[in-house]
């Protein structure tokens, strides 16, 4: 099951696209899930960052496991509008690209080598693909 809560509004995404990824990564890992995906700007990706992790700064996706198959993803928007600006596609696809990051870590993919995180990055395009999307 998905919720999607926007305490930011603006991102331009269709509530149907974020659904379709989820249970394809979910398909795909064999995952039944409760997941909320919520969408923040700076100021509360901040508060959520320090609250969470102890680092003072916003951040563009925090993953929050709160026990078997139930988790939360909190994805900045202005972050990244900014980063689709830098890159060169929409929004909502950025969102898109950070959802699936922050699905993949309640997974447990994980992203500290050049080697887990190439992985990564490569399952994320791949989810994405399947839903028609080609972000970076």
């Amino acid at each position: 099951m998905l919720t999607l809560l926007d305490r930011h509004g603006g991102a331009g995404l269709a509530r149907s696209d974020l659904l379709r990824l989820v249970r394809n990564i979910s398909r795909t890992e064999k995952a039944r899930w409760q997941l909320s995906i919520v969408l923040v700007g700076d100021l509360e990706s901040r508060r959520w960052n320090r609250r969470v992790l102890r680092h003072d700064w916003s951040t563009d996706v925090i993953s929050l496991a709160y026990g078997a198959n139930d988790g939360e993803v909190v994805i900045n928007v202005d972050r990244a509008r900014r980063e689709a600006r830098r890159r060169g596609h929409r929004c909502a696809e950025e969102v898109l690209f950070l959802a699936a990051h922050g699905f993949l870590h309640l997974l447990g993919y994980d992203d500290h080598t050049p080697r887990a995180r190439a992985a990564m990055l490569a399952e994320q395009s791949r989810q994405l693909a399947r839903i028609g999307y080609q972000v970076h």
